[in-house]
């Protein structure tokens, strides 16, 4: 959207601060001790939003998250369509119709 240029343009990824209760806030610290929500979302090829999932704590694995989100939205959850897969991050398990990047192997090269 012309809205946003130039603020968003080339973005993939963004940092949010989260609010959190006290007696939630240890469950939300990441790695880097900083309070963080988890949030899945998948892309279509037009890079469209077909699926968000949000309110995880930030200390929760990604694959847990998905797990999650498989499990408990069913019918609603955008399974990858027969004799395709979905690309996934690092952070992911390879199984079948997703397809992780294998582990200790250099994909980008200065």
């Amino acid at each position: 959207s012309p809205k946003y240029t130039p603020y968003l343009d080339n973005c993939i990824g963004a940092h949010i601060q989260v609010v959190v209760p006290n007696t939630t806030a240890v469950q939300h610290r990441n790695r880097r001790k900083e309070k963080s929500q988890n949030v899945l979302c998948i892309c279509d090829f037009d890079m469209r939003f077909i699926f968000v999932l949000a309110g995880w704590p930030g200390s929760v694995h990604d694959m847990r998250v998905f797990s999650d989100a498989q499990n408990r939205f069913g019918h609603g959850f955008p399974w990858p369509p027969e004799e395709m897969f979905y690309l996934l991050d690092s952070r992911y398990l390879n199984r079948p119709s997703y397809l992780a990047p294998y582990k200790r192997v250099t994909y980008h090269f200065q």
